[in-house]
């Protein structure tokens, strides 16, 4: 976990952060570039609106 304090408006929590877009790269020669299980560029709402 991180905190960002310096951010305006901070303190800023990270809860998760993935970078892996290549997860299943080269085992499938139908997708070279992997499968993009984890690319995804939706978010799921406001931290303020969980509950």
């Amino acid at each position: 976990t991180f905190c960002d304090m310096t951010t305006a408006g901070g303190g800023w929590t990270l809860v998760a952060s993935v970078h892996e877009n290549n997860f299943q790269q080269g085992d499938n020669p139908n997708r070279p570039d992997g499968d993009g299980t984890w690319a995804n560029t939706v978010t799921f709402g406001d931290a303020e609106a969980a509950t």
